[in-house]
């Protein structure tokens, strides 16, 4: 019998580790935000320094003469992120920006990994309470769950049943109870089977 003292604090870890892991996914989320945040003030500073270079507008004046559509923050943007669109200055921003990718993608990768994971512990966490809940209903009922040790299936058996088989005619098996509330199962060598009391 699965004491309810027992099942309450197994369905108070699951409630502990569910939460634990929401606000882990949490914590990722808004550490990815806050990052992008961060970033995006950087740039705009950057830019705004830039935007009141001298030598960025006269830049720009000819980007515009030769025809270019860029706004005057793409422009400087662009400027600085090229080191005033170099052939070094472009290879390192694609280099950056393939590393950023990479960053971000793998920021994503763990928040949903996390993601999964809560889920995976909230699911764990519904049927264990499922389960438990029927083991107590169960208890109440003057059975337990005892597991077959040769093939896994579970048996729902009387708590008094020692020195008395209990048969179950599906299977055509009897299962026996010794005197310290242990049960065994038959098998078709004429053995007894220990079996195994269930617990979550």
């Amino acid at each position: 019998l699965v004491s309810p003292l027992g099942s309450s604090a197994r369905a108070q870890n699951g409630i502990d580790y569910f939460n634990r892991s929401e606000a882990g996914v949490n914590a990722l989320k808004q550490q990815l935000a806050q990052s992008q945040q961060s970033l995006a003030r950087q740039q705009n500073m950057a830019i705004q320094n830039l935007m009141a270079d001298p030598r960025v507008r006269a830049m720009y004046q000819q980007h515009q003469a030769q025809g270019g559509r860029m706004s005057y923050p793409q422009f400087a943007y662009q400027y600085g992120l090229t080191g005033g669109f170099s052939a070094e200055g472009k290879r390192r921003a694609f280099q950056a920006q393939q590393g950023i990718n990479a960053r971000e993608h793998n920021t994503w990768l763990g928040a949903r990994e996390a993601e999964q994971e809560r889920a995976r512990a909230q699911g764990n966490w519904q049927s264990g309470y499922a389960a438990n809940q029927l083991e107590g209903g169960n208890g109440l009922r003057g059975t337990s769950t005892w597991i077959d040790s040769t093939n896994g299936r579970s048996y729902q058996l009387p708590h008094a049943a020692a020195n008395s088989p209990t048969y179950d005619p599906q299977t055509g098996r009897y299962f026996q109870m010794d005197g310290r509330g242990n049960y065994y199962a038959s098998t078709p060598q004429g053995t007894w089977e220990p079996m195994t009391p269930y617990r979550r």
